[in-house]
């Protein structure tokens, strides 16, 4: 690490820390310097530092362990954070991104994914949440296996940052899928699970017999018919 002398604000550090993992002298995993000897390279000071090592904090890029010893310190995560759905989440509270424009979004992903799946694909995530759809369930429950249901499909392209992108999306139309089955009335409850548990058992029937095609147009129709109430 060498001093930029223009750096001025925590951007700058985070900057420094990019180009740390960028070059190799971090890796996800691993611990990074002290505060103080991050402010002694960078020629900045330690709150502008912890400023910093906060931001990528809450943006989920860093952990920090309290304690001594080398368990702790703050530490590169492995593993991709919450963080952009909850970003999803608030830029769609706001309205700055239209429902339309997100689920079509949400379709493309699931659609691609269908169509790239490997012939071997592992299916049993999928059929697993299907299985736990097959009781009559509450809300919240048909809700969250309906999402894992979805979201199993897409993990099963074995593409990380479409799965990753897709489950950001699905978080944050979390509340508008609460509130559509809440607008929904007891008398009409069943009639309504038992369409969707078939729509499901036909997206996975298609998907365990190979046929991608229909798979894909199945999933668009079920996503859209249900949160865009096209027919």
């Amino acid at each position: 690490m060498t001093a930029d002398p223009v750096m001025r604000t925590y951007e700058g550090v985070i900057d420094s820390i990019r180009h740390m993992l960028l070059t190799g002298e971090v890796s996800p995993g691993d611990r990074l310097p002290s505060e103080r000897e991050l402010a002694d390279a960078l020629g900045v000071s330690r709150p502008m530092v912890r400023e910093a090592l906060r931001t990528l904090e809450v943006l989920g890029v860093v952990a920090a362990r309290r304690g001594q010893g080398p368990a702790a310190g703050t530490f590169i995560l492995t593993e991709p954070s919450p963080a952009l759905a909850t970003l999803l989440d608030m830029e769609f509270t706001l309205e700055r991104f239209d429902l339309a424009d997100v689920i079509d979004t949400r379709v493309m992903l699931e659609r691609w994914a269908i169509l790239s799946m490997p012939a071997d694909a592992d299916l049993s995530a999928a059929a697993h949440a299907l299985s736990m759809m097959s009781e009559p369930l509450t809300r919240e429950e048909l809700m969250e296996w309906d999402l894992s249901f979805h979201q199993a499909i897409v993990d099963c392209a074995t593409n990380r940052l479409a799965a990753h992108l897709y489950r950001s999306l699905r978080g944050a139309m979390h509340q508008r899928l609460a509130d559509s089955l809440a607008s929904i009335d007891a008398e009409a409850w069943e009639s309504f699970w038992r369409r969707v548990m078939r729509e499901h058992r036909m997206i996975y029937a298609a998907l365990d017999s190979g046929d991608r095609e229909r798979a894909a147009d199945l999933s668009e129709k079920h996503v859209t018919r249900h949160y865009l109430r096209r027919p």
